[in-house]
């Protein structure tokens, strides 16, 4: 078994000493150019942890990502998808942002991951070090471009809609779950594109993902074998705090390399996760993804009138120095 879990319903002060903060790291869809930058450019702090995790990739891949996210001609609008690009981006980006709020005094409680968020989580949980991680992330890189083209699909509509479709749910398999009304689907580009179709027939909102792998799907089945062979170098430790697992949707004390292809390949159950840890509330949930993906799940798993807070520090839409000095002051009271 990869990984083992903790399912007993502790209370929150057996689990924690203080006020709970639940650091959240999302994975790939919610990348785009020029991500962190406005921060990149005016804290010294979080500057100085992503030169650092630059400087570790450079290393052992040859190249800057730092130079390729921030790249002047780059718009946020373009698509950002290569994928040796993409996944140690979401990576560095996410560690760095949680080294900056740690230096800053704000120490998690716990973490929850996402796909490739698991093993950003599991660097701040002490499951494997940073410069592992980032071998790890160019070695998945590596075995990623080479999969045969795919599609992953935003759905923004009630979960019913995929077990009722034979049409969906015949030729695409469930990637994600974020809420009841907002889930993932994932397939080949041309079932994607037919069932892009009948969501357009309906009046059904939905949305690409900026990815070319049908991550989460039966589709990336064929590279287990090679992927676990890849990842059997590294070595994993215990966690030294509470470590929140999407793929479980609870908390796992030990993980082996295997477990790295199970969260690629196995549905992300961020509502099942939160919905867990509510259980053990409340919390304050601080999104240190991209795009602020994980806090907005938050919003529509929880009760408003059950305490828990949910946080992000980046946007789309920028001014991420004035979000991150919000949630330093939420955090620091």
């Amino acid at each position: 078994m990869s990984f083992s879990t903790v399912r007993n319903n502790h209370s929150l002060n057996e689990e924690f000493k203080r006020s709970p903060t639940i650091f959240m790291f999302s994975g790939q869809g919610s990348q785009f150019y020029q991500m962190g930058r406005g921060l990149y450019e005016s804290n010294a702090t979080f500057k100085h942890r992503l030169q650092s995790l630059d400087s570790l990739f450079y290393l052992e891949a040859g190249y800057s990502i730092v130079e390729y996210l921030y790249d002047d001609k780059k718009l946020r609008s373009e698509p950002f998808e290569k994928i040796s690009l993409t996944h140690p981006a979401i990576f560095m980006i996410e560690l760095a942002l949680a080294n900056t709020l740690i230096d800053e005094g704000i120490k998690p409680d716990g973490v929850m991951g996402a796909s490739l968020g698991e093993l950003c989580a599991a660097v701040v949980a002490g499951i494997i070090s940073a410069h592992e991680a980032i071998k790890i992330v160019i070695k998945q890189a590596t075995i990623f471009e080479k999969l045969d083209s795919g599609a992953m699909l935003a759905v923004l509509y009630d979960l019913e809609l995929y077990y009722l479709t034979p049409a969906i749910n015949q030729t695409c398999d469930i990637a994600a779950v974020n809420s009841q009304k907002n889930f993932v689907i994932a397939g080949t580009r041309e079932n994607i594109a037919e069932v892009t179709e009948l969501l357009k027939d309906k009046g059904i909102v939905y949305q690409y993902l900026p990815v070319k792998q049908a991550f989460h799907s039966s589709c990336i089945d064929h590279i287990k074998e090679h992927f676990n062979e890849e990842m059997r170098s590294f070595t994993t430790f215990a966690a030294k705090l509470p470590y929140y697992s999407c793929l479980s949707a609870s908390k796992v004390t030990h993980i082996d390399t295997s477990y790295f292809f199970n969260v690629i390949r196995d549905p992300i159950r961020v509502s099942d996760t939160i919905r867990y840890l509510e259980a053990r509330g409340p919390f304050n949930y601080v999104d240190l993804g991209p795009s602020g993906t994980l806090a907005n799940s938050v919003k529509y798993n929880i009760s408003q009138s059950g305490g828990s807070k949910p946080l992000s520090v980046m946007s789309p839409f920028g001014d991420d120095t004035t979000r991150l000095n919000n949630v330093l002051s939420t955090l620091k009271i």
